[in-house]
């Protein structure tokens, strides 16, 4: 029977496991990353399971069989590098299937190349979606994907100028779909995610440390509605909240440790804000829908703890989860098809 597990990774260098019903960890810490570690991702394989790819100092990216938390073929040394040469630490990893190369797992160290890679071997992809090296001189803030109606799907990055680019994945990727995309934001994007709208377009919404988040049309690059939504804090995290019907939220969380609600059609504020108990900013936050139909939201926070909220009951769900030594920067919900 397949349960939701959470996967988070955090300054401590470690990436753990937790039982988001029993809040408890699941077995021993995975160990693999010389330091920080910045960015996990839930990586879908077309056999059907999933696994888990986490990215931190030194350049390094692990993927992982999260039920069983045993490496899964090589380390990934991306070879991302600073201005001074040195490895980069990857603070971007998003795992997206592409036309006839499957699943992919895409890299970026805050420089301006994107590197896409094999999750399965650990080895480069070898066909024409090799690396994206940008065309302006600005570094990557953060990476997305969106399925467009006709079943294609795009590759989005968003640098630390504020400017998005818009990838056709199956086709020449030295040729961006879209012109440059000037976002509005004033402040870094630190989240990017594609949220269903209603009448089945998909749209892309970006999340600032301006406190703003804009939604793109991911066909044409355009922008969705006139005003963005406003945050009142600092964003560093967002999520798409799946509920009944069909309906889907805007969850975003950063400074104030509290996160908000939104329709993200509307940009209008759904419920009052959540505090979700965390000292400090919220730094990660993900939904995990459970078979109740009810849904919970999980954060990590600066204060090197994870916690659950309970949408339903607009409250905290369970009790804090602690192990990490150090801030939490990264956290995913895994579905795993084994007992626990």
């Amino acid at each position: 029977m397949a349960y939701t597990m959470l996967v988070s990774g955090a300054g401590d260098g470690t990436v753990r496991r937790w039982d988001p019903e029993s809040c408890g960890s699941v077995g021993e810490p995975l160990a693999g990353h010389p330091a920080e570690v910045y960015t996990v991702a839930a990586v879908p394989m077309s056999d059907g399971q999933t696994l888990v790819a986490s990215g931190g100092e030194g350049g390094i990216v692990q993927v992982w069989d999260p039920a069983g938390g045993v490496r899964v073929g090589r380390a990934i040394n991306t070879r991302h590098r600073t201005a001074t040469r040195r490895p980069g630490a990857v603070s971007n990893l998003l795992a997206f299937s592409a036309p006839s190369n499957g699943t992919m797992l895409a890299t970026n160290a805050c420089d301006p190349v994107v590197r896409f890679w094999d999750p399965a071997t650990g080895l480069p992809v070898r066909q024409h979606l090799h690396h994206l090296t940008l065309q302006h001189d600005a570094d990557v803030d953060c990476l997305g994907t969106a399925p467009l109606p006709d079943g294609r799907s795009v590759f989005a990055v968003v640098t630390d100028d504020a400017i998005m680019r818009i990838w056709d994945l199956a086709t020449d990727v030295r040729r961006p779909t879209s012109a440059l995309v000037a976002t509005g934001h004033t402040a870094g994007v630190n989240a990017m995610v594609a949220v269903p709208l209603p009448g089945g377009l998909i749209g892309l919404a970006t999340a600032s440390g301006d406190a703003t988040v804009r939604l793109w049309n991911p066909a044409t690059g355009q922008q969705i509605g006139n005003m963005p939504i406003n945050a009142a804090d600092p964003i560093y995290a967002m999520t798409v909240v799946p509920l009944s019907a069909g309906r889907f939220l805007l969850a975003t969380a950063g400074e104030g440790a509290v996160v908000r609600l939104w329709e993200p059609a509307t940009g209008e504020l759904v419920g009052t804000p959540m505090p979700i108990g965390h000292i400090g900013s919220v730094l990660c936050i993900a939904a995990i829908p459970r078979q109740d139909g009810r849904v919970l939201l999980a954060t990590g926070g600066a204060d090197a703890t994870i916690r659950l909220w309970d949408l339903m009951s607009n409250s905290p769900f369970g009790t804090p989860m602690i192990g990490h030594t150090d801030e939490v920067y990264a956290i995913a919900a895994v579905s795993v098809p084994h007992v626990r």
